[in-house]
């Protein structure tokens, strides 16, 4: 998978994240201050994602300012089951979205969609939610590649609590399946449970 480009940089999620988290922010930000923040960052969103086991495979961040070194996106990247065959994008939309986001998260709005893209059909999940005790909302738009003849399916989810910024983020998270290139195979041992 290729990131977008400027202000984009991405990591595989692990214990010794100090010496990743300051070369990225030395490529994301200008500026002390600014570095410190995305390191600071990097170091949350890595100890969230090691928090959820092998869920994650790969985690990054979009800095579109290195003046200030504000992270304004992350993505994580997944693989899930899924049941296989020609419905599993149709079945995976017509799920409970309730059970998903939790009895606790007001789904404020959401837009699903089926497409296509080189590496097989794609659903594309736009919400906004907003968690029960929270003011703030944020954006998500949830990316899922099911490639043909898989039980998994490739998964990109970004978020970001800049809500002017949804539209840019889902031009560029349709860059990155458009980019995916996947290899099916045997993995020896099976997949770690997720």
């Amino acid at each position: 998978m290729k990131l977008p480009g400027a202000g984009w940089a991405g990591w595989t999620p692990g214990a010794s994240i100090r010496t990743v988290a300051e070369r990225l922010g030395e490529d994301l930000a200008i500026g002390d201050e600014a570095r410190r923040a995305v390191r600071a960052s990097i170091e949350s969103i890595n100890s969230d994602s090691r928090r959820k086991g092998d869920f994650i495979l790969q985690n990054a961040v979009w800095v579109p300012d290195p003046s200030t070194g504000a992270v304004a996106a992350v993505l994580d990247a997944t693989v899930r089951s899924t049941p296989g065959g020609s419905s599993a994008p149709a079945r995976y939309l017509a799920r409970n979205i309730r059970r998903d986001f939790g009895w606790t998260t007001r789904i404020v709005e959401y837009v699903a969609s089926e497409s296509r893209v080189p590496a097989g059909r794609m659903t594309a999940e736009h919400t906004i939610v907003r968690p029960f005790g929270e003011r703030q909302v944020q954006g998500y738009l949830f990316l899922r590649v099911f490639p043909p003849g898989a039980g998994e399916a490739f998964s990109l989810i970004l978020n970001t609590v800049h809500l002017d910024l949804l539209t840019e983020l889902a031009r560029q998270g349709r860059m990155m399946a458009e980019s995916l290139q996947l290899t099916l195979g045997h993995i020896p041992g099976g997949r770690p449970p997720a």
